[in-house]
């Protein structure tokens, strides 16, 4: 658009024009779940737990964290991850309570995150592949597995407990992007946690994820799918 403009009594006749960013072109979205595609903790479930283990909040979160990624690894079954977080506490339990505490536990990370699942529903109108990374217990997963038929949506499922390794470790990543045969310029990693946006360095596009509404934004203006 042509624009006359005056400076110091001289008018000047250029062009107006807006410096437009170009969207970058991609084949993969990789989605991490928990915390992205399904709601973060049910901390109403937690403290159920809490209660069952008759823990107070602060040790019952702490050891709940300390053995989880053995957990994930399946290098611990359930009853044994479990049994560690019991032994802080003197008192001793069933194997009906520690079961209780084993579908409780899977139940609090399996609330789905409604608008992420229409988003991932749009998204597979468009093509490209799809995947999910994700630390991954093997009871949460028969659950998945058995409940989420919207699991076929995805081209490939990477999670730690079949894997052996867990994010934010390179190799995981590594291992999706292998299964997908795509270079990691040409996706695009979506994560809650910064540790595991930054740790795998291994040049994936990512998107630090807050809420849908920002996520859809960043997609929209940062992305175009190829």
């Amino acid at each position: 658009m042509l624009e006359q403009v005056t400076v110091t009594g001289y008018n000047y006749i250029g062009i107006s024009c807006r410096v437009m960013k170009v969207k970058k072109e991609i084949k993969a979205v990789i989605f991490d779940y928990g915390g992205v595609i399904s709601m973060g903790q049910n901390p109403y479930k937690v403290e159920e737990m809490c209660r069952i283990a008759q823990l107070p909040a602060d040790t019952f979160e702490i050891n709940y964290k300390k053995y989880r990624n053995d957990y994930d690894l399946n290098k611990l079954s359930a009853f044994k991850y479990w049994q560690k977080i019991l032994n802080y506490n003197s008192k001793k339990y069933s194997c009906d309570t520690i079961e209780n505490l084993i579908r409780m536990d899977v139940v609090s990370w399996t609330i789905i995150n409604k608008d992420m699942l229409q988003f991932i529903i749009k998204l597979d109108r468009n093509p490209i592949k799809k995947a999910i990374i994700s630390n991954m217990t093997v009871e949460t997963l028969e659950y998945m597995k058995e409940h989420f038929r919207w699991l076929e949506l995805f081209d490939h499922l990477v999670f730690s407990c079949e894997l052996g390794s867990s994010k934010p470790d390179r190799f995981i990543f590594t291992r999706c992007l292998q299964l997908l045969d795509l270079k990691p310029q040409s996706c695009v990693f979506i994560d809650d946690s910064l540790i595991n946006i930054g740790a795998q360095r291994l040049d994936l596009n990512t998107i630090h994820f807050r809420n849908y509404k920002q996520l859809s934004e960043e997609m929209d203006r940062l992305y175009t799918f190829k």
